[in-house]
Parts: C-alpha cells; structure tokens; sequence
C-alpha cells in the first residue's frame, strides 16, 4: 500500500511493528487493508464483525466487535489488550493465522495485495 503520509515503507512498517495493538471497528466495511497489514504483522487488531477476514475467525473471537455501536463491547477489547502482554501477543500470532486462512480462501487475493510488506 502507498501511504503518502509517510515517506518510505520502511518507516511505516516500523511504526506498525511497534504498536501494541490497533483498532479498526466500523459500522460497514468492504475490505481493510490497513487491519491486514497489521495482521499480517502480528500486530492484534480489534475489528469489527463485518471486516470480511474477521467474521467467523474463533482464533481472535475475543477482539472481534460484534455490536460497534456498543461502546462497552469495544471498552471490553480494549482492556483485554491493555491488561495482558501476553493476551496481545497471543492474538498478534492468531491474528496471522486468520490472515493466512483467509489469503488462502480468497487464493491470495491479500498476498498479490500485500506483498510488499508479508515477511
């Protein structure tokens, strides 16, 4: 992905790799590619159910937002992430997992997309 913000690819996969986690909960989503990016990473993301890669994945169920109009379901991700490193490291690896599983699915629809930056 081409983010004009940052200047090179290298600075904005070091500033993904340093993030402890991230969020992307939404009311309707087609595809996210910035959630990829960050799983791909094994950086967790909280997502909302309707990200495509998201619905259904049972390794990362406890940060995916069924309801994002319910702030108390997205408050109750977000503590989860906060109170345990080793809570976000382990759905960083699931995280990768469901990229994996859903890049195989949608045969490699994400990797063709996210080459650049799938180590």
């Amino acid at each position: 992905m081409n983010h004009g913000w940052i200047g090179d690819k290298g600075t904005y996969l070091s500033i993904i790799k340093s993030m402890d986690f991230a969020m992307q909960v939404t009311l309707s989503e087609s595809f996210n590619y910035t959630a990829a990016e960050h799983m791909v990473l094994e950086v967790p993301v909280i997502l909302s159910e309707v990200i495509p890669f998201a619905k259904d994945s049972k390794e990362i169920a406890p940060i995916v937002i069924k309801r994002p109009e319910d702030i108390s379901e997205i408050n109750k991700a977000v503590g989860l992430m906060v109170s345990s490193e080793s809570f976000r490291k382990e759905m960083g690896e699931a995280s990768k997992i469901v990229f994996e599983k859903y890049n195989e699915k949608s045969k490699n629809l994400l990797t063709d997309n996210l080459s650049e930056i799938i180590v």
